[in-house]
């Protein structure tokens, strides 16, 4: 594959969070021809996707109850060493985002996210 290809290929985005209303308004205001979304409610939703689909980037709610955010930010990462995990919280515990680092998490973002949070990686 050429680098003018690689370039047109949109971003592959996995968002994981156990709110409907909240992946479905990242996936509403980042889906584009440029960026492809998919979404999982449950860790388990998110690992048959990953199984079926390669992404450049996964989003993970660190706080949703459907969701093991550490075990999964590890997966990815020993799986998908190419996919950036990039893991959302409402509270900034500096415990918990040395684990999520150590499990391979590219970054720590924190809500409200916005757009102009997110546009670095999907470039």
């Amino acid at each position: 594959m050429n680098k003018a290809s690689l370039s047109s290929r949109p971003t592959r985005l996995l968002v994981v969070d156990s709110a409907d209303f909240y992946r479905q308004n990242l996936a509403h205001h980042l889906a584009s021809p440029r960026c492809l979304v998919s979404l999982a409610e449950t860790s388990e939703q998110a690992r048959t996707l990953l199984n079926k689909e390669i992404f450049d980037l996964a989003l993970i709610d660190m706080d949703a109850p459907n969701v093991n955010a550490v075990s999964l930010t590890q997966r990815i990462h020993l799986e998908r060493p190419l996919t950036k995990v990039i893991v959302v919280t409402s509270c900034g515990d500096d415990d918990l985002w040395v684990d999520f680092l150590t499990a391979g998490a590219s970054d720590l973002l924190e809500t409200p996210l916005r757009k102009l949070d997110l546009d670095r990686y999907l470039s």
